[in-house]
């Protein structure tokens, strides 16, 4: 009897939080599929199964610019938040769930404080100048060296792991990078990083810079070998162009348009962190999108949403440089909505050697080599899982590179 007492009373408890949760909770107006209202183990098995990003998307296409993934968390997708949520001066913190991407002591990525974030940006910065990654240029060419021998520098015609190869990138160069520039970080008005800090901003580093260029790159190639006319657009640049030297130079691809619209054209379809950017909302709540959301509330915004807006990206699904040629082209409404690096202060600190490195990799191969799928690259293999960084379903891009005529 002692039993079902029990159980009655923790049936009750269930029940009535179920009930609080889907009637009276504050974000009752919110829409949402009435599992995740009741739970937030719903959204949590939709990450273990990695449709994280592709599971928000579609919800936003049924309910709108505003759902409700959990109990106390919401999905936007309107580009007039993201200046609410994400921007220089935005009094939103990084949500819980990035103290689960490092152990102490926390590295750049993980840190929620904003205080502290901002002390740790000013002495890294410097490491991540533009002027400091040109010295880089010779090891990145060393690595684009040994890629290009891999994809068959001695043969008409090679099949290859693009993918794998693509991973290797950057790894055991034996040589100078950044941890010396990291190593001699300076500031006037902070402390110096101790042994253990350095440590975990050298493994943010290993985590931060190699899937995610690994990742853009496969999905750019693959792009490349549907789009052939996009790999000839790039060939017939003009002879002044990066195609004129053996290996490209970083000075010779900063005003290639056609080459920063197929970047930023996969960047825009197939962002390395396509998932939620989440943020807690600050003291005293505040209004979003019409509706009072309680201090606390986890609140977040995908890029993998917001570069697939119609509005601002018509046949979103598409691969359409173009988009990205004609300066009077890209509107306002496609700028803020564009964020493969994220937004605000807490941006991509290794924005410019991303784009160093996307820009003289996809030169360099573009230049040689006319990529096409091989028989087993195909939409389904290629379709994206996401567990916070996106890879391939088939967890391989198989691509054939043959010698350019």
């Amino acid at each position: 009897m002692r039993a079902v007492t029990i159980f009655g009373f923790l049936a009750l408890i269930i029940f009535w939080q179920i009930l609080s949760n889907v009637f009276f909770s504050p974000l009752r107006r919110v829409p949402g599929p009435l599992t995740a209202k009741i739970t937030p183990k719903w959204i949590m098995f939709i990450d273990l199964t990695g449709n994280r990003a592709s599971t928000i998307h579609k919800l936003h296409g049924r309910y709108g610019p505003m759902v409700r993934i959990g109990p106390r968390e919401i999905s936007y997708a309107n580009a007039e938040l993201i200046n609410e949520l994400y921007g220089v001066q935005a009094p939103y913190m990084k949500a819980p769930i990035y103290d689960n991407f490092s152990l102490p002591p926390l590295g750049i990525f993980a840190m929620r404080d904003k205080v502290e974030h901002s002390q740790r940006t000013r002495l890294l910065s410097h490491a991540f100048s533009q002027a400091s990654l040109l010295g880089t240029e010779p090891l990145i060419k060393q690595h684009i060296d040994n890629i290009e021998a891999r994809s068959g520098r001695q043969r008409s015609s090679s099949t290859v792991s693009f993918d794998r190869y693509i991973a290797q990138y950057g790894r055991n160069s034996g040589r100078k990078d950044l941890l010396p520039k990291i190593l001699t970080t300076k500031s006037e008005d902070d402390p110096p990083m101790t042994d253990r800090e350095t440590y975990a901003e050298i493994r943010n580093l290993v985590f931060a810079g190699t899937d995610t260029t690994s990742t853009t790159l496969t999905y750019l190639f693959w792009q490349l070998a549907g789009n052939p006319e996009w790999q000839d657009r790039l060939r017939a640049e003009p002879s002044q162009s990066p195609w004129a030297e053996q290996l490209p130079s970083y000075r010779g691809v900063t005003d290639v348009p056609v080459l920063d619209a197929v970047i930023d054209e996969a960047l825009r379809l197939h962002p390395a962190a396509p998932a939620s950017l989440q943020r807690v909302v600050p003291s005293g709540g505040r209004t979003l999108n019409g509706v009072f959301v309680r201090e606390e509330t986890v609140v977040s915004m995908q890029c993998y949403t917001t570069h697939r807006d119609p509005a601002a990206f018509p046949n979103p699904d598409t691969f359409r440089p173009e988009r990205w040629m004609d300066a009077v082209a890209i509107t306002d409404s496609m700028k803020p909505l564009f964020m493969p690096f994220s937004q605000g202060t807490r941006a991509c600190l290794g924005k410019n050697l991303a784009k160093i490195e996307l820009k003289l990799i996809t030169a360099s191969l573009v230049k040689d080599y006319e990529v096409s799928s091989a028989p087993g690259t195909t939409e389904e293999s290629m379709a994206m899982t996401d567990h916070f960084l996106a890879l391939p379903k088939s967890g391989k891009c198989e691509l054939v590179f043959t010698r350019a005529r």
